[in-house]
């Protein structure tokens, strides 16, 4: 099942409750349960499909930790 319309996908990761994706174009992405601000938006809106965080296009990795719901992002 294909989730979003973007085909450029360059790595996931998800924990429990929320998923972050990046893109081959370093834009960040991501979806889940929020209501503790997993999703790195800067609210606590769940969301059911990729949605960008941000407006940068350098990201150049991230690391969740499964079971924490904490992600760590690296911008080139």
């Amino acid at each position: 099942v294909q989730v979003g319309a973007l085909t450029t996908w360059a790595g996931v990761g998800s924990s429990e409750v929320t998923s972050i994706v990046n893109t081959t174009a370093g834009t960040l992405f991501s979806w889940g349960y929020g209501t503790s601000g997993e999703n790195g938006r800067g609210d606590t809106t769940s969301i059911s499909s990729p949605v960008q965080v941000g407006a940068l296009t350098t990201w150049a990795d991230f690391g969740m930790k499964r079971g924490s719901n904490k992600v760590g992002l690296v911008d080139a």
